[in-house]
């Protein structure tokens, strides 16, 4: 299953705890996942919001990271997940299972 990471992206610290989550997921086995660490910066926040919108579309389903609702991207983020259906976890609980 390929996860989205779904969290805060606004800043060097926030990035690197969606990269820890990443390497999270891979070190548990997860296929390399993806999330909006991954667009390319862009002064365009149109572009930016549409390329997180096709990446997170191209997920099997959603990780949350700690603070995600915290973030008005995020939130509509989950918002669009969970309309398309999109089973949206927590990384702790992904973790945790075997």
């Amino acid at each position: 299953m390929r996860f989205y990471i779904l969290g805060p992206c606004r800043n060097d610290a926030e990035r690197a705890v969606l990269q820890a989550a990443e390497q999270a997921l891979r070190a548990n086995s997860f296929q390399p996942p993806f999330g909006p660490h991954d667009v390319a910066a862009n002064p365009d926040p149109d572009h930016a919001a549409k390329e997180r919108m096709r990446l997170m579309t191209a997920a099997d389903a959603v990780c949350l990271i700690d603070g995600w609702a915290s973030d008005h991207v995020s939130e509509f983020e989950h918002h669009v997940a969970r309309r398309l259906g999109m089973k949206c976890t927590p990384l702790c609980i992904l973790l945790s299972q075997p």
